[in-house]
């Protein structure tokens, strides 16, 4: 979420046409005329692997993670939506945000046992409510 914040940052000062709308061809897939640089796709991909390659207990995972990451950037560039550069972009960004985290991660472990109490109650109340829907029926 990190990074893909610094990419809405990114985005309101500095914009990026994407390829199609420069008339370099025609993208393989619809997409809507918004900036390109950097990808939102990649960084959200390459944020989770770099988190995981700074972990030295799971940093096997993140070095496949990072493949596919890349992978899938240069799947972007391919389809026509992206240049190069969005997706090296997104893999600067991916870092910062993962480094930030794992830096401040003793920090923000209360924040994370809320969060995770607070998804558990909701869960838990659909679950139920929706247990107790079946006994009716």
């Amino acid at each position: 979420l990190l990074g893909l914040g610094i990419n809405q940052l990114i985005g309101m000062v500095y914009f990026h046409p994407r390829p199609f709308m420069e008339g370099m061809g025609t993208p393989l897939v619809p997409h809507s005329a918004e900036n390109s640089f950097p990808s939102d796709h990649t960084t959200f991909m390459a944020a989770i692997a770099f988190a995981f390659l700074l972990l030295p207990k799971v940093r096997g995972w993140g070095t496949a993670l990072l493949l596919l990451a890349i992978l899938g950037g240069l799947g972007r560039v391919y389809i026509g939506v992206h240049y190069p550069l969005d997706i090296i972009g997104s893999l600067v960004t991916s870092f910062i945000a993962a480094s930030v985290i794992i830096a401040l991660s003793s920090r923000l472990t209360g924040l994370n046992r809320f969060v995770y109490r607070m998804v558990d109650t909701i869960f838990r109340k659909k679950s139920l409510a929706s247990i107790s829907s079946l006994k009716k029926d």
